[in-house]
């Protein structure tokens, strides 16, 4: 799966295979949460954009924590 992983870009000290579990884990949750909010929610309710946004707010906070 992360043959061609560039671990360069992680903060000295790093815990590498620990750190990529924890971002794994975090998009697995992310996309579990929203499958089931999917579920329970009208097609017309959905908003692409706003899960966009919030993906991202993830994703900054991930590489906040364990980027250079």
């Amino acid at each position: 799966m992360l043959s061609n992983f560039d671990s360069t870009k992680f903060k000295e000290g790093t815990d590498i295979k620990r750190a990529v579990n924890v971002i794994i884990w975090t998009m697995e949750g992310f996309a579990a949460k929203k499958k089931e909010e999917i579920r329970e929610s009208p097609i017309t309710d959905l908003d692409f954009d706003e899960i966009l946004l919030e993906l991202d707010i993830y994703f900054k906070l991930l590489k906040d924590c364990f980027y250079k």
